[in-house]
């Protein structure tokens, strides 16, 4: 933090809220432009009234005198503030104003993401004692993207399937020539993105989860309920046990739903579900702690633990076709149709000791079901010759 950030900061306070509010904010730690944008709830374009609420109990602990009703004048104030931060043209330039945007898919972003990666693994076993082997990390572009939309929106608002999740071991950096000296830079991944195994996806999303708690270790405020609390000491010297944003336990938890409802549907669903379980959890979360908004998921949401409706009506109507070979109309237990049955043939008699078959012999086939004569072919032709005018009487 420096001193301009600090600077920065007070003058947008100066504009906004009392002398009280901002020594108050002070008091709190919340002394530039990120530390209270990232605040649960701040971040968004109307500001929570739970974040409002929480930042408003948080001054009202150091100056008493400050209103924490929501309709009020401190709070109003804290609303202004707000949007004066959202609408800093910068605020990378706030924080390191002399730091260059590394170039998409140059080495310098690579580096970054590996670094920003490395961290929150640490971090995740500082406050949880979850140790991650390097070859379980997730890809660290995917990391770095989805902690930054953590920290700008409170929730990871974006599109993800099982194509998206793949070990950072497992990427392979690859440079396509453009011609004219031009070169292009891509991270690919070794795997095909369909042949997938019942094993491989319950893997890659132990890869997945494991990496979105790392995303959630961060610090964050008690609620009332304390979600999120953890085995490590609070920062603020009180003695208390910290929250973090999501515990590893509640990815966990999310991650066994949905590997229990693939095993209920054919391999092909994976996707989906994943897919849909993830985004309804990124959606309660953006309302509730995360530890909770898996509780409501599971507990409320059973819908989100299966594949698309689109997806399953497809899969319905081609159990429900007839199948070639079937009886029309004739309905079988599962709603198709079963076979008609065939009449027994009865098997005709070769005995050379009984007496030829009168039908064999002179009309080639015999129309009794069970007749006992002997229906050899050879023996039946023998009598025709020799009784070429009919057979003598019996």
């Amino acid at each position: 933090m420096s001193a301009q950030d600090v600077a920065t900061f007070a003058s947008l306070c100066e504009l906004s809220v009392s002398v009280e509010m901002a020594t108050a904010l002070a008091g709190n730690g919340i002394t530039t432009v990120v530390k209270l944008l990232g605040k649960r709830g701040m971040n968004l374009d109307d500001p929570s009234d739970a974040g409002l609420a929480n930042v408003l109990t948080l001054c009202n602990n150091v100056d008493p005198s400050i209103d924490v009703n929501l309709n009020n004048g401190d709070c109003d104030g804290l609303r202004a503030l707000q949007i004066l931060c959202r609408k800093t043209p910068n605020v990378a330039s706030v924080v390191a104003p002399d730091a260059a945007t590394p170039a998409a898919g140059s080495a310098q972003e690579a580096a970054a993401n590996a670094s920003k990666a490395v961290e929150l693994y640490k971090r995740l076993l500082t406050t949880q004692g979850v140790s991650t082997s390097q070859k379980m990390h997730l890809d660290y572009a995917l990391i770095s993207q989805m902690s930054n939309l953590q920290q700008k929106n409170g929730t990871i608002n974006r599109r993800i399937g099982l194509t998206n999740i793949v070990a950072q071991s497992k990427m392979k950096h690859s440079v396509k020539e453009l011609g004219f000296g031009l070169k292009f830079s891509m991270e690919d991944a070794d795997d095909d993105d369909c042949a997938y195994k019942y094993n491989e996806v319950t893997l890659m999303l132990r890869c997945f989860y494991t990496a979105l708690a790392a995303i959630l270790s961060y610090e964050v405020d008690p609620n009332p309920d304390r979600d999120g609390q953890v085995p490590v000491l609070a920062s603020d010297g009180s003695g208390d046990q910290m929250c973090v944003a999501g515990t590893m336990s509640a990815c966990f938890d999310l991650m066994f739903e949905v590997v229990k409802a693939i095993g209920l549907y054919p391999l092909k669903y994976a996707d989906s579900i994943f897919r849909n379980s993830f985004g309804r959890a990124m959606e309660l979360a953006a309302d509730h702690h995360f530890d909770r908004a898996v509780k409501l998921l599971v507990e409320y949401h059973p819908s989100a633990f299966r594949p698309e409706e689109e997806e399953l009506r497809i899969a319905e109507a081609g159990r429900g076709s007839t199948t070639p070979g079937r009886a029309p109309g004739q309905k079988s237990k599962g709603g198709g149709t079963t076979p008609q049955p065939q009449p027994k043939v009865a098997k005709k008699t070769v005995d050379k000791d009984r007496p030829p078959c009168h039908g064999i012999a002179y009309n080639g086939v015999c129309k009794k079901e069970a007749c006992g004569f002997d229906h050899h072919a050879g023996r039946c032709k023998a009598f025709k010759e020799a009784n070429p005018d009919g057979p003598p009487q019996r």
